[in-house]
């Protein structure tokens, strides 16, 4: 038996919450008892209402329940996670820092960053969704919790191999964390709290590959239209190419922040770019695949990920891609499939787009390598299997 406590209502389709979904459903094919708990209130900053929630919910629970927790919903509330932390199996489930993330101010971040580490503390297990997220939670432990130790767990990983990217490119904003041997642990001394960490990548579903080299050529980008996704240095870096043909296709919610999705129309409109760019809002499974079967060169230009799935599924879709290294995607776009370019950089990127979309060699060596790639990408049962094997050990 599992609960899963999420902020929110679990049919999301961000990154996170379709991670969350797919998992569930790979558990339960795997004959696991899964319950879900959707909590009311505002997280990871929570209020009243969240803080109310979450204490149901876990109040809720057996003695010794196994109970996956969201980071998203765990990170702000470390003292309800301490309260129920002996009596119950806890397990935080993390897709990036919450402090990580892009417009807090450094106030802000730090105090972020200390109560999620705090919440980790109360854990049995912390399960990030790459390498790079359990590296950045090591480096976060070492300066906001130095008591705090965390020991990679040898477990079965649902990995896809070497995901070092080629082409130009450029460390995150995090890239002090690069160098860090993911199994390095702090050591234990006197008074240290120990708590394993474990990673699982997503998974992809097998798709068709896309079809190629429309004219005009068509650029899509599927990202949520908040400030983290970096929508505006990619509308800056349209804008100086105009001369050159494309269409921008921007699949994502409008809804998390429609005072910055109305400041991103409102670009379009000023650069001069209406009719080339087109918000097409959230999109269900079907036209999500039509959107990527019509598509010539997959964009990302996040200041940061912590993994960033929709790159396995443009790859899933034989798709060429140019992304920034913000975060996690220096690792998950692969060599010979993509161009990296520096998170905020619109000159780089303007570059990178100019060169995909200018040279029909360079698109196609591109394609090529995305379809080798994709061949090799993770199943959502492999998620399912290496997280099984993962849970049974709690």
């Amino acid at each position: 038996m599992l609960t899963l406590i999420v902020p929110g209502a679990l049919n999301q389709r961000t990154g996170g919450y379709r991670y969350d979904a797919r998992l569930l459903d790979g558990l339960r094919a795997r004959g696991w008892q899964v319950q879900v708990c959707e909590l009311d209130g505002t997280f990871p900053q929570v209020d009243e209402q969240a803080r109310a929630a979450m204490d149901a919910a876990l109040r809720a629970q057996p003695d010794g329940a196994r109970v996956l927790v969201d980071g998203l919903a765990l990170g702000g509330l470390p003292e309800l996670a301490h309260n129920h932390a002996s009596r119950l199996r806890l397990i935080a489930l993390v897709h990036h820092p919450l402090g990580d993330e892009t417009g807090l101010d450094e106030t802000q971040a730090v105090e972020l960053h200390q109560r999620e580490l705090k919440a980790l503390q109360a854990v049995r297990l912390v399960i990030t969704t790459s390498d790079f997220t359990a590296r950045r939670l090591r480096t976060l432990a070492s300066i906001h919790a130095p008591a705090m130790g965390l020991v990679q767990r040898q477990t079965p990983r649902a990995s896809s191999g070497d995901r070092s990217s080629a082409g130009p490119r450029a460390g995150s904003d995090m890239g002090a964390d690069a160098g860090l041997d993911p199994g390095a642990g702090h050591p234990s001394s006197p008074g240290s709290i120990q708590v394993p960490i474990a990673v699982v990548e997503p998974g992809v579903e097998p798709a068709p590959c896309a079809a190629a080299d429309h004219q005009p050529p068509r650029l899509l980008c599927v990202a949520t239209l908040t400030r983290r996704k970096g929508h505006e240095v990619l509308l800056r870096a349209l804008a100086g190419m105009v001369g050159l043909q494309w269409h921008l296709n921007c699949v994502g919610s409008a809804e998390r922040d429609v005072d910055h999705a109305n400041h991103l129309r409102s670009l379009v409109m000023a650069f001069g770019l209406a009719g080339r760019v087109d918000f097409v809002g959230e999109l269900d499974d079907a036209a999500l695949t039509a959107a990527y079967a019509g598509a010539d060169v997959f964009v990302l230009p996040s200041f940061y990920e912590g993994y960033g799935m929709v790159i396995d599924e443009a790859l899933a879709h034989g798709l060429p891609i140019v992304s920034t290294g913000g975060g996690a995607l220096a690792q998950t776009v692969p060599a010979g499939a993509g161009l990296l370019v520096p998170p905020g950089d619109v000159d780089a990127l303007a570059e990178a787009l100019r060169l995909v979309l200018t040279d029909g060699a360079l698109r196609a060596r591109l394609r090529a390598g995305a379809r080798q790639r994709r061949i090799h990408l993770r199943g959502w049962t492999q998620v399912a299997a290496a997280f099984d094997s993962i849970l049974e050990g709690v």
